[in-house]
C-alpha cells in the first residue's frame, strides 16, 4: 500500500513540476469544487431554473456528501503532503484524504444536470469539469490520483443507481405522509449512524431544505422563472438572508455538533421554504 501511494506521488510530483504558472491556473480550477460555488450554484438552480431538478438534485448533492464524509471516517489515509513533505500544499486540508470530496461532487452536480438538459454543450463541459477537477485535486497536492478515481466511480455508480430506479419519480407519487417521514427521518437517522463536524453540516442542510422542499410544495408554489433583473435580485436577498443567518446562529448556539445540524437545518428551511415564500410576497415570483 505504502508502495502504490509513493508510486502516486511521484506522478503529484512530476505534476507539480512542470510550470509554476500552473499552480494559478488549478488553485483557479479548484475554485468550481468548493463549499462557496456549490452553495451559490444550487440556489439558482433551484431557485431560477427548475424547482423538480433543483430540488432532486440539492438532496442527492447532500446525500452523497454524507456518504463522502462517512467514507473518510473509515479510511483515515493521509493527505499527499503529509505523507512526502517534498508535495507543496497548495490547498491544504484538516480531513482525511480518500475519497475526493470536490472530484464526487462535481460528478454529481454535473452529471446529474447533463442528463436533464440534454444538451450537448453541457455534456461537453461535464466531463471537462471532472478532469479538470481531478487534475486540480491531485496537481494541488490534496489527493492521490487514485482518490480521485474512485470518487469519479462511485459518483458515476451512485448517478446511475438514482436515474435507473426511477426514484425521484417514485418519491414524487408516494404519499405526503411517506414524503414527511423519509424528510424528517433519513437525516436523524443518519446523524445517529455517523456525527461529526462536517456531516453535521450537510444533514443539517439536509433536514431543513427537504423539510422546505415539502413545505413550498403545499403552501408556497412559486415559479423560479422570471425576468433576469428578478432572478438576480432573488439571488442577492436569498443568499444575503441565507449567509447572515449562518452568521447570527453561530454564537446563540453552544459548539458542538448537534448546534452546527440546527444551524444548517435552519439555513436549509430557508432556501427550501423561506426565500420562495418572500419571492411570491416580494412578486420577485409569482405562483406555479
Amino acid at each position: 500500500m505504502i508502495d502504490l501511494l509513493h508510486a502516486q506521488i511521484a506522478f503529484t510530483l512530476w505534476l507539480q513540476s512542470l510550470s509554476p504558472a500552473l499552480d494559478s491556473v488549478f488553485q483557479a480550477v479548484n475554485l468550481l469544487q468548493t463549499e462557496e460555488f456549490f452553495l451559490l450554484a444550487l440556489p439558482v438552480v433551484w431557485w431560477c431554473i427548475d424547482k423538480r431538478i433543483g430540488a432532486s438534485l440539492a438532496i442527492l448533492f447532500l446525500s452523497s456528501d454524507y456518504l463522502v464524509r462517512f467514507i473518510k471516517g473509515l479510511t483515515v489515509l493521509p493527505r499527499p503532503y503529509r505523507l512526502d513533505p517534498r508535495v507543496r500544499p497548495l490547498d491544504p486540508q484538516a480531513d482525511t484524504s480518500f475519497p475526493s470530496a470536490g472530484a464526487m461532487a462535481t460528478v454529481i452536480f454535473w452529471g446529474y444536470l447533463a442528463p436533464q438538459f440534454r444538451r450537448r454543450a453541457l455534456w461537453v463541459w461535464t466531463i471537462l469539469a471532472v478532469v479538470l477537477i481531478a487534475l486540480a485535486r491531485v496537481y494541488l497536492g490534496a489527493h492521490y490520483p487514485t482518490d480521485v478515481l474512485a470518487s469519479i466511480v462511485i459518483g458515476a455508480i451512485i448517478l446511475a443507481v438514482v436515474m435507473g430506479s426511477h426514484i425521484v419519480e417514485r418519491v414524487a407519487a408516494s404519499p405526503r405522509a411517506a414524503r414527511w417521514i423519509a424528510a424528517i427521518g433519513a437525516p436523524i437517522v443518519l446523524a445517529a449512524i455517523y456525527l461529526n463536524a462536517e456531516t453535521a453540516v450537510g444533514l443539517g442542510a439536509l433536514l431543513g431544505f427537504s423539510v422546505g422542499v415539502l413545505l413550498e410544495a403545499q403552501f408556497v408554489r412559486f415559479d423560479p422563472r422570471g425576468d433576469w433583473w428578478r432572478q438576480l435580485v432573488k439571488l442577492v436577498i436569498g443568499l444575503a438572508i441565507g449567509l447572515g443567518l449562518r452568521l447570527a446562529l453561530k454564537p446563540l448556539l453552544p459548539p458542538g455538533n448537534l448546534s452546527d445540524l440546527l444551524r444548517y437545518a435552519v439555513i436549509g428551511l430557508w432556501m427550501g421554504a423561506g426565500a420562495p415564500w418572500v419571492f411570491v410576497k416580494t412578486r420577485l415570483a409569482s405562483r406555479a
